[in-house]
């Protein structure tokens, strides 16, 4: 068994494709090494018995996976057959974590209170990736000068993908206007400049306010109302980029839906999630696309370096049932 929560989800949340891009060579790279099929959470799944390895995929934290805690996890097995003796290796970051609260601890300790023998997990202590190559588990990330150039390379890569995406959503805009303006060309004259009034101070102090003072005199123009959309910016990121950039993403995908819905209250909600599945589509292919290349060049640097960054004991612990308190090998 290989369980993950699966990928190819819709989002405009560039670390979100991101992850779903590994989490898929993860899948790949176990399908690759077990002969099997993976399942997510959503779908039936069997587990194997030993000596064949049960695979687990997600996000760790304190003490849980996926937001899991080990009592609300372990229906995830019991549900797909769970068995004595049955082996598990969790791929989650601190998933091993030792001193009571670790999730595979937790789960060990689960099983015993079911009545289940011989059953192992096996977990990393700290942090862990797992690409087409196999395995990198560290404690921190190393900080070499190749390491950092991969990691700007993905970056600007990122970045020049989302200004595609931005670009993109405000094609569609000026086209919704167009549209709009022939039947509610008072109601999307106001949309936009309601628009306009959201932009940072410096935005409207530089560009924005001349352009709705053009904007507000005599009839509508969808040219003077498209020229405000194209001259808009997005309030500062602040410490988070990609809080910033999925704030900027939602402005421009409701004035989109709204142009739409002015033109045909009826069909234009559906006009407009065209359009933005579409536009995401593409950003998400143009960041995975980034994804292989960063892997090799970031990963595979790490094991290439004898991986002097993961613990002593490579980062793996093992419990077991055959100890009470759970065997830390």
């Amino acid at each position: 068994m290989i369980l993950h929560k699966g990928y190819g989800q819709e989002t405009d949340d560039y670390r979100g494709v991101r992850d779903q891009a590994e989490l898929q060579e993860t899948v790949a790279a176990l399908e690759a090494l077990t002969g099997r099929t993976a399942s997510t959470f959503a779908q039936p799944g069997a587990m194997v018995r030993s000596p064949g390895v049960n695979y687990v995929i997600g996000h760790g934290g304190p003490g849980s996976v996926e937001g899991r805690r080990p009592d609300e996890f372990v229906q995830e097995f019991v549900g797909r057959g769970l068995a004595n003796d049955d082996t598990i290796v969790l791929v989650a970051c601190w998933a091993g974590a030792t001193g009571g609260n670790g999730f595979a601890e937790g789960l060990a300790a689960e099983f015993r209170k079911l009545g289940r023998t011989g059953v192992t997990v096996k977990a990393p202590k700290n942090i862990i990736h797992w690409n087409s190559n196999g395995p990198v588990l560290v404690d921190d990330y190393p900080e070499e000068a190749k390491l950092k150039e991969a990691l700007k390379a993905l970056t600007v890569g990122e970045g020049k993908a989302w200004s595609g995406y931005v670009q993109g959503l405000r094609t569609h805009i000026g086209a919704a206007v167009q549209l709009a303006i022939t039947t509610d060309a008072e109601g999307t004259r106001n949309r936009i400049l309601q628009f306009a009034a959201a932009r940072p101070e410096d935005n409207k102090a530089k560009y924005i306010n001349g352009m709705v003072t053009r904007a507000s005199a005599g009839a509508p123009h969808a040219a003077t109302l498209t020229e405000i959309v194209n001259g808009a910016a997005a309030h500062p990121s602040g410490t988070d980029v990609a809080v910033g950039r999925m704030r900027w993403s939602k402005e421009l995908r409701d004035l989109l839906t709204d142009l739409h819905v002015l033109h045909a209250p009826g069909t234009g909600q559906a006009t407009a999630r065209t359009e933005i599945s579409a536009s995401l589509l593409t950003l998400r292919t143009q960041l995975t696309a980034l994804w292989p290349a960063y892997s090799h060049d970031y990963y595979d640097a790490i094991r290439a370096m004898g991986n002097p960054f993961a613990s002593a004991d490579a980062g793996w612990v093992t419990y077991d049932d055959a100890h009470p308190a759970g065997l830390v090998h």
